[in-house]
């Protein structure tokens, strides 16, 4: 009796009854791999979701905030948000207006927590 072929990840992505002909040690290989290619799949995105992009790709949408909206994003009062719009980098000024970057904030927090 010769050896039978292992499929691909592909070719089982393809057909799954593909599994039922595997060995019990060529499905632990070929779910191991699998894992490995998950876990590295998963890093790019967050890395990705991080960087303020989409998961799929593409800059993410970013939206500007009035300082009503972005101070309740932050769980900080207005006057707080006002008194230091001259520091903090999401700070988008419009003429006389300022509003606030959602992307920025989200950019901001996440850097505040690897702080803490």
């Amino acid at each position: 009796m010769g050896l039978v072929p292992v499929p691909s990840l592909d070719d089982i992505a393809g057909d799954p009854a593909q599994v039922t002909a595997l060995s019990p040690e060529a499905a632990t290989a070929l779910l191991a791999k699998l894992t490995v290619a998950q876990g590295a799949l998963m890093g790019r995105l967050l890395a990705l979701q991080a960087d303020g992009r989409h998961a799929v790709g593409g800059p993410a949408e970013d939206r500007l905030l009035t300082v009503e909206d972005a101070a309740a994003k932050l769980c900080v009062t207005v006057d707080w948000l006002y008194r230091r719009t001259r520091s903090l980098p999401f700070v988008v000024r419009q003429g006389k207006f300022v509003r606030f970057s959602t992307l920025g904030i989200e950019r901001f927090i996440r850097q505040q927590q690897r702080r803490a």
